[in-house]
């Protein structure tokens, strides 16, 4: 009853066909995603047209261009998958292909390594090219660099160390070029070569060490087919340094600083800043530093003692800062004592003597060693007992000099006493040496004045001189008191001064007519112009004749009364060497103000010349004119300079010349100074001691020695160089001016 009846389909049936129809799906979807994008969304023909999508181009030498193609179909619809050939022809001839992308693009890609134009063909498929072409153009143009410039153009380096030359490539528009290749080259004292690349800032640099002092020129070129031929020269002068270490020798107490002066020169003796320099102690305090010299080419290192005992100082130039000495680094050295009492003498060098009360008194001592060498940096202690106490310290300076100066305001006797203070105890110590002086300060109320005629009957026409001579209670003798004289009789007159350092003034007047004349002076001690009551005055009379007087004999030849040999005065500072005193205002001059180097010994007394206080020395004639420079105790120099090169203008070293720009130039006198001689000039008086140059520098025939010698004239001064006479004071020695001039005015010759 069932075998009619169809066979049952079972869940296994049913799965094989669900299983069929997934897997059609999925080949339907692999086939629809393997088709070409154009080709899912709209049908596409043959390509027919092929054009470039850039206008012509302009490009630089060596650089890369990309030109791009658009495939299309009638329907201008993009053509993948065709094969597109491009041609170059012109100043660049390259050639090759691509395929165009779903785009319809196709890509060429060439460099031109030369200048021109290029035409760019492109075309469809493989063979020469049909009907379907474009074509574009390419102009290349070449990479000229504006300049190439090498720094440092001019330089001066140390022998030994390193120099960096840099060199800077820009084009037309002043912009930098990278990847230029630069040549450097060095020819000269110093030979080689060297390549670089110019960087992002056009920059190519070239750093070498001169080995050899002398000449280098530095070449840096550009030299390429695309870019041309381009060059820079520089200079630069290798020098090998010389070096000069001071002091030579010193001697020091252990507690005193030493300072170290090294001056680095080249050959020509011209400064070398920032150079290092390196100095080395070596003995009692072995020690070494670096340093930089400034401008003007020192370099300066200090150092000290706790030991007795002697070092050595070295210093070198370090070129090739390796701080060690080579071989071909100059040395200088210098020796350095040290020792516990530098200070084994000391001398004051002012007398005991008399002041007026309100004036000042200076007083200055100088200390020297065991060897006789003065000593620097010692402190002095000076102390005033008596009527006017007082004390004070300084410390000697280079020369082992110190000073001081007080104001006795009370009358009465002071004792001054100086001792060096070795070892800074304050205290003086057995073997620290001391000195003392005494000053006797007196009145300064004129309370009588003698007045004396040169001559009771002089002749009219002639000239008679009276002189009051002014003093005190205590009979001292009163400077700077002014005198006043009135004449009255037969001829009248008046006049005034002020009584020198041995209370004398003086007062000439001529006589019209015959007669008899007083004459009165008074002592203004208030300077109010009149007499007053207790300002003493005295009278003389003379008679004025018509017969002429007998002549004064003349004097001896080479005798002149002032300049004879004078006995020691006890106010004043006597010097054996000439047989001379200086007194006063005038020995305070010659101390503070030059001393014996610059004015040399006295070699008169004190004088009335032309109505003029004066007292001549062996290189100057100092003046009192009183009132006239208060601070410099009124002393004025005689322009001796000028007395003996009177009448020789016309010689060619006297004419007024043109500034030399080396030099300092005065136009007052129309001259130069130069050298060492100004040097001297500034550093030991200046113009209030030497004037102005009357001269250019020459050469002379000393009249002492019979030497010649390098000269320069000066209003109050002939300055000498005498090489290795004197290194301090830049081997200047002065003229014995005062001494010429004393022998052509009186024929005294000292």
């Amino acid at each position: 009853m069932y075998g009619n009846r169809p066979p049952r389909r079972g869940p296994r049936s049913r799965g094989r066909v669900g299983r069929a129809a997934r897997i059609a799906v999925s080949l339907l979807l692999i086939v629809l995603l393997a088709l070409p994008t154009g080709a899912a969304l709209a049908d596409t023909g043959p390509a027919t047209s092929v054009s470039f999508d850039s206008e012509p181009q302009t490009k630089t030498v060596g650089e890369s261009v990309t030109v791009t193609v658009a495939v299309t179909d009638d329907s201008d619809n993009p053509v993948g998958g065709e094969s597109v050939s491009f041609k170059v022809t012109g100043a660049n001839t390259r050639s090759g292909s691509s395929t165009s992308g779903e785009d319809g693009k196709a890509s060429f890609t060439y460099s031109g390594s030369n200048a021109g134009d290029d035409a760019i063909t492109a075309w469809i498929g493989t063979d020469d090219p049909a009907g379907v072409t474009d074509t574009t153009t390419v102009t290349w143009e070449l990479a000229a660099e504006k300049s190439i410039t090498l720094s440092p153009s001019d330089a001066t380096s140390i022998v030994g160390s390193l120099q960096t030359m840099t060199a800077t490539v820009k084009d037309t528009s002043n912009k930098a070029v990278k990847g230029v290749n630069v040549t450097f080259t060095t020819s000269g004292a110093n030979t080689g070569s060297a390549k670089g690349t110019t960087n992002n800032n056009g920059i190519a640099t070239f750093t070498y060490t001169g080995m050899h002092a002398g000449h280098d020129t530095v070449t840096a070129t550009v030299n390429d087919d695309n870019v041309g031929t381009v060059m820079d020269v520089a200079a630069i002068q290798w020098v090998q340094p010389r070096i000069k270490l001071e002091p030579k020798t010193a001697t020091n107490a252990i507690t005193v600083t030493q300072t170290m002066t090294a001056t680095v020169t080249d050959d020509d003796g011209l400064p070398l800043k920032d150079i290092s320099v390196r100095f080395k102690v070596e003995g009692k305090n072995p020690q070494e530093a670096s340093k930089q010299s400034g401008s003007d080419g020192k370099a300066t290192f200090s150092f000290s003692s706790s030991k007795i005992g002697t070092d050595t100082v070295t210093a070198y130039p370090d070129t090739n800062r390796n701080a060690v000495w080579d071989n071909d680094e100059p040395v200088a050295t210098a020796t350095i004592s040290w020792d516990t009492n530098p200070a084994t003498g000391l001398v004051l060098n002012q007398a005991s003597g008399t002041e007026i009360v309100g004036s000042s008194h200076s007083v200055t001592a100088t200390v020297r060693d065991p060897s006789g060498k003065t000593s620097s940096g010692v402190v002095i202690r000076f102390t005033v007992t008596g009527a006017n106490p007082t004390s004070v310290s300084r410390t000697t300076n280079s020369d082992g000099v110190a000073g001081f100066a007080y104001t006795g305001s009370k009358t009465g006797k002071d004792t001054i006493k100086a001792y060096a203070d070795v070892n800074g105890s304050n205290s003086q110590e057995s073997g620290e040496p001391s000195a003392s002086v005494t000053v006797n300060w007196v009145s300064n109320v004129p309370s009588s004045l003698a007045l004396a005629a040169d001559t009771d009957s002089p002749a009219i026409g002639s000239s008679g001189t009276f002189t009051a001579t002014v003093k005190n209670p205590d009979g001292t003798l009163l400077p700077g008191v002014t005198v006043r004289f009135s004449v009255s009789g037969a001829n009248s007159g008046s006049g005034s001064g002020a009584t020198d350092k041995d209370g004398k003034a003086s007062f000439s007047y001529s006589g019209a007519n015959a007669g008899d004349d007083t004459i009165t002076a008074y002592a203004d001690a208030n300077r109010n112009g009149s007499k007053d009551s207790g300002e003493p005055s005295d009278t003389v009379k003379v008679t004025w004749s018509t017969a002429s007087p007998s002549p004064s004999p003349s004097p001896a030849p080479g005798h002149f009364g002032p300049a004879d040999p004078a006995p020691a005065n006890p106010s004043c500072t006597f010097y054996s060497e000439t047989g001379h005193n200086l007194c006063g205002g005038f020995r305070d001059y010659w101390n503070n103000y030059g001393g014996l180097a610059v004015y040399g010994f006295p070699i008169t007394e004190e004088f009335q010349e032309n109505g003029i206080t004066t007292q001549y020395f062996e290189r100057a004639r100092f003046e009192w004119h009183p009132g006239s420079w208060p601070e410099r105790s009124d002393v004025l120099l005689g322009l001796v300079g000028n007395t003996v090169t009177a009448g020789r203008s016309g010689e060619a070293p006297f004419q007024r010349t043109s500034a030399n720009g080396n030099c300092t130039f005065y136009g007052e006198t129309g001259h130069n100074l130069c050298g060492g001689f100004r040097d001297y000039w500034n550093n030991y008086g200046g113009l209030a001691v030497y004037g102005f140059p009357t001269s250019e520098e020459f050469a002379e025939r000393n009249p002492d020695d019979g030497q010649l010698y390098t000269v320069q004239y000066f209003e109050r001064g002939r300055f000498e160089w005498h090489p290795g006479a004197w290194p301090e004071r830049s081997d200047v020695m002065l003229g014995r001016l005062g001494a010429q001039v004393l022998k052509s005015t009186y024929g005294v010759v000292r």
